[in-house]
């Protein structure tokens, strides 16, 4: 039986605007991995997760705009 592949962790970094969402996804030394753009709806918010768990082992995320 094989080994299942480390999974190396990833953060997620979101900036918020009004009708679309940019996502950034970071390694864990800062080295950006890649970047999207989706519409904000909750088909795309879905889509955006699976997207960046296709990184690594997605360990938080920062949401810009959320006044916290």
């Amino acid at each position: 039986m094989g080994k299942e592949p480390i999974q190396h962790e990833v953060i997620l970094g979101v900036d918020t605007h009004l009708d679309t969402h940019v996502e950034v996804i970071i390694d864990c030394c800062g080295k950006m991995l890649d970047v999207l753009s989706i519409e904000t709806n909750i088909t795309k918010y879905h889509q955006l997760l699976k997207w960046a768990r296709s990184f690594g082992n997605l360990q938080c995320a920062g949401v810009e705009g959320t006044g916290t």
